[in-house]
């Protein structure tokens, strides 16, 4: 008998600092559906966020917050589905690893 391969979807996860309850309400519910029987065993979900308690970013020194998601935590478009959690305010201004400035890093996220 073959075992069907679980299929692998990368999940990320954008959005401006003042939705961080939000935020853990996505990883929980991502960590749901893993259990719920039309998944279990089917589909893996793995969250990419720059806050993921399991695998946090590396802040570095000089570099800027966005710069530093990007490189440890990959880009939004090498992800199978971004998820943009936006409440009060829509981002702040970033950086990203070239000094090019930008006006929103969770814009620039969901825009990749």
């Amino acid at each position: 008998m073959v075992v069907p391969k679980r299929m692998r979807f990368r999940v990320f996860i954008s959005s401006p600092g003042d939705v961080q309850d939000e935020r853990r309400m996505a990883r929980e519910v991502l960590d749901a559906l893993q259990s719920a029987p039309a998944f279990q065993d089917k589909v893996e979900l793995v969250p990419v966020l720059w806050d993921d308690p399991k695998h946090p970013t590396p802040l570095e020194a000089g570099a800027s917050g966005q710069s530093s998601v990007d490189r440890y935590q990959g880009l939004s478009k090498n992800c199978d589905l971004v998820v943009a959690i936006i409440s009060s305010r829509l981002g702040s201004p970033a950086l990203l690893a070239d000094g090019t400035s930008i006006p929103s890093g969770t814009v620039y996220e969901v825009d990749l």
